[in-house]
């Protein structure tokens, strides 16, 4: 018991502290020095739910968000540093401190750039637009498969990007270290905090550049036309070994307006399974649906859901329907409300939740 005092003061403390910065002048957090720019993001939940003590869902209360630390800036005329770090007090997570993304960008002309380092694992478009902030999400949480093992969400390896003669079709292509370097696995409760399962630089000799050698292949393209995007990319692990230990299809989908702000991502992987080698299929859909009533008040839909082929030959499935209002009184505060339905093996439970996010 005092023990549990103990973790929750601790808690209570690295709110004040995460809420205190957010909330100091913003010269203290967004320093713009020689074309250099610094962001700080953080985040708070609180859950109402009759059905807390089921497997998947979150506890009620409050809980603190990742602190994210962002930074950017131009080394030379053509050379640029991204990194992020993230923070986060030990009663949510072992390592209180992370490494999130450290990559040096080189832009080899005006159509063309390569960048190395520790990045966002580039499959789809939410995870290579959005950071650990979450002030730009557009529900409460990231899809389902973040945390399910479709892709590892960190990688260290090389990147190529351009632009291609094709009317406007940016190619995309990452060499990376592949999932089979990790040595362990953190298992946490709450997807934010699960985000380093499975990557390829979350532990062990993660950390190393190419250990391995490249193991992970994943191309893409992306096509912008006035309003709307549309991204294909196939992700390959293993490509050096005698067989693919992951392959994975990725459909994404954006298109923003005035009023309608739409996003869909589709992702479809194949693994062998162990038992027989037979390939596991795992498929996945996130549709999230916003309408600007004013300029600052958006309700939303969304549908978030994973099918899997377990060991047994059984489908596995699980999803999540959100119905949700999202405020932004300032570019810097986002407080959403979200009534979310979930169906899992356990039954269909519900929650409500409210998230306040601020950034600088």
């Amino acid at each position: 018991m005092v023990f549990a005092h103990k973790k929750r003061r601790k808690a209570i403390v690295w709110m004040v502290l995460s809420l205190g910065l957010l909330t100091s002048p913003a010269a203290a957090l967004d320093v713009t020095l020689d074309k250099w720019h610094v962001g700080v993001f953080s985040y708070l939940n609180a859950q109402i739910s009759p059905d807390e003590t089921h497997p998947g869902m979150e506890s009620n209360g409050l809980s603190l968000g990742e602190t994210s630390i962002l930074t950017r800036g131009n080394l030379t005329s053509r050379i640029s540093l991204l990194s992020e770090h993230t923070l986060l007090p030990h009663h949510y997570r072992e390592d209180q401190f992370m490494l999130e993304r450290l990559a040096v960008r080189y832009e080899i002309n005006q159509n063309h750039w390569t960048e190395f380092g520790k990045i966002h694992t580039p499959v789809n478009y939410w995870n290579d637009w959005f950071h650990h902030g979450r002030l730009f999400f557009p529900t409460v949480a990231r899809p389902i498969f973040f945390a399910e093992n479709f892709f590892p969400i960190h990688d260290i390896g090389l990147r190529f990007g351009g632009m291609l003669n094709l009317a406007g079709v940016q190619y995309d292509l990452f060499l990376g270290s592949g999932t089979g370097v990790v040595l362990g696995e953190h298992h946490m409760s709450d997807d934010h905090h699960m985000s380093h399962s499975h990557d390829a630089a979350s532990g062990g000799h993660g950390d190393q550049i190419f250990p391995d050698g490249i193991q992970s292949l994943n191309v893409a393209l992306t096509y912008e036309r006035n309003n709307w995007l549309f991204r294909l990319a196939t992700y390959l692990d293993g490509i050096r070994r005698d067989s693919l230990s992951k392959r994975g299809h990725f459909v994404s989908v954006h298109v923003e307006d005035e009023r309608l702000r739409g996003l869909t991502e589709f992702a479809a992987t194949f693994s062998p399974r162990e038992s027989d080698g037979r390939n596991l299929r795992r498929v996945a859909l996130y549709q999230y649906l916003g309408y600007n009533i004013t300029d600052s008040l958006t309700p939303y839909l969304a549908l978030d859901l994973v099918s899997d082929d377990n060991v047994q030959e059984a489908t596995h499935s699980v999803s999540k329907v959100i119905a949700g209002i999202s405020v932004m009184p300032d570019a810097r505060v986002t407080l959403k409300t979200q009534l979310e339905r979930h169906d899992m093996d356990s039954g269909a439970h519900n929650a409500l939740i409210f998230q306040l996010c601020v950034g600088m």
